[in-house]
């Protein structure tokens, strides 16, 4: 999928986010967007989503402009993670995949419980289909998430900051399954993540912002430096082994 952002701003009630901000994720399987707090990588995300809207600019998916699409065909192009979800009832996780994937795809109710499982098995989480969304664990969640976004067959996957409350194995167990699914599917996974390390480990390529501004994009090999580290994050580091400690 080619995906690219042409000279777009956007502001939160008149505070400026981005202004002609330009980027071609055309490149790149499983892509991390870095940044400190505040950057505007989640705003970004959105737009891509189509959450949000930009003041000026475009934003182009395989070669079209993302509003000629419409919501309907939006949807079944791309499909979006956020951190949370909250349910304010009891909730099977199976009927949360398949009520979301009716939203967006005119489906049959047998098509959509056999995406749904199959979306399941193929996260490993199968045995969680008769569960109660509201009982599972922050890393069980985010599986449900992921799971939910492979039953919408969208080749653009969106995630916010989906490791941010896990612990450390449940991060890991998070990006192999993502480096996995770029590799099986032949989808694009654009994933917003704070741990430089994470990123150098399982992501192909890696977007790097500050205050609203592309600092740099490339291959993860290429991009994370020492010195590049630092003039995103205000942190000193250093490279050993291929990992990044910080200097004291």
């Amino acid at each position: 999928m080619n995906l690219q952002l042409c000279n777009v701003s956007f502001s939160y009630n008149h505070k400026k986010v981005f202004s002609d901000l330009s980027v071609d994720f055309s490149d790149g399987k499983l892509i991390a967007v870095g940044g400190n707090n505040g950057s505007g990588k989640s705003t970004l995300l959105k737009l891509i989503a189509g959450i949000l809207e930009p003041a000026c600019g475009q934003i182009f998916i395989d070669d079209r402009e993302y509003k000629q699409l419409g919501r309907r065909n939006l949807a079944q192009k791309i499909s979006y993670v956020p951190q949370f979800i909250e349910t304010a009832f009891d909730l099977q996780v199976i009927d949360f995949l398949t009520m979301t994937a009716e939203r967006r795809q005119p489906f049959s109710k047998k098509e959509l419980f056999e995406k749904a499982y199959t979306a399941l098995e193929r996260v490993g989480i199968e045995d969680f289909a008769q569960r109660n969304i509201n009982e599972l664990s922050g890393g069980e969640r985010q599986k449900v998430l992921i799971a939910n976004a492979l039953s919408q067959n969208a080749p653009l996957m969106l995630l916010d900051e989906p490791v941010s409350h896990l612990d450390w194995s449940s991060q890991i167990e998070i990006f192999k399954l993502l480096r996995e699914i770029v590799t099986d599917e032949n989808c694009k996974i654009i994933v917003i993540a704070h741990d430089i390390n994470l990123i150098a480990m399982y992501c192909s390529h890696v977007l790097l912002m500050k205050n609203g501004e592309v600092v740099t994009y490339g291959k993860t090999s290429e991009i994370l430096e020492p010195q590049v580290i630092q003039n995103v994050f205000d942190l000193k580091v250093r490279n050993v082994d291929n990992y990044f400690m910080p200097i004291a």
